[in-house]
This record gives C-alpha cells, sequence and structure tokens, in this order.
C-alpha cells in the first residue's frame, strides 16, 4: 500500500466540495483504489485516469463521478511509486483555471 501525502491546496479543495454538497466518500473510495492498487479496466472506463501534459507533466488526473464529470482529483506518484501525493480536487475550472480548456 502507497504511503499517503497531501497539499494544503487538496485540502482546500476537498472543503470546498464538501460545501458544495458533493459525496467526499466517491473521493475517499478514489483514493483508497490510488493507494491500493491498479484500477480495474471497467473502473478506468469510469473514472478516467490519464497523465497531464504541460506544466502539469508530472501529474495525473481522473474524473471522481465519471469521465464527463466536472469533478476531478490531480495527484502525483513518487518516482518509486511508494507515495500517492493528492495535489487538487474540486471542479476542473478551481483546479486547473478558467482557461485551462480554451
Amino acid at each position: 500500500m502507497k504511503r499517503l501525502d497531501f497539499t494544503h491546496k487538496y485540502l482546500k479543495g476537498r472543503e470546498k466540495c464538501k460545501g458544495r454538497g458533493l459525496d467526499l466518500a466517491k473521493l475517499d473510495h478514489v483514493v483508497d483504489i490510488l493507494k491500493s492498487r491498479n484500477f480495474t479496466p471497467d473502473e478506468a472506463k469510469v473514472y478516467y485516469p490519464h497523465k497531464l501534459d504541460g506544466k502539469n507533466k508530472d501529474y495525473w488526473e481522473l474524473h471522481i463521478n465519471g469521465r464527463s464529470s466536472d469533478w476531478v482529483l490531480k495527484y502525483q506518484f513518487s518516482k518509486d511509486k511508494s507515495t500517492l501525493l493528492l495535489a487538487d480536487t474540486g471542479k476542473h475550472d478551481d483546479v486547473f483555471g478558467a482557461t485551462a480548456l480554451n
């Protein structure tokens, strides 16, 4: 099982999600999967984990409520894969900025 670490930005994003009434159990479930194992093919279709590029090239992103969901988790694995860093969570615009899709 991977060691879990998180940024202050992630904790702030998590609180914002809670305030929006989002189901944090779904976020916790995805984090548990990331800590302990790889996604099954069916899970990968739902959460759509993918590596980012550009200034975020060292990070991964997934969609908490499914591929078309606007609720995302930005995360990173240590080089030796022993640690999972939760970098941020929230709406796509919260995590990447309003201009990220333009």
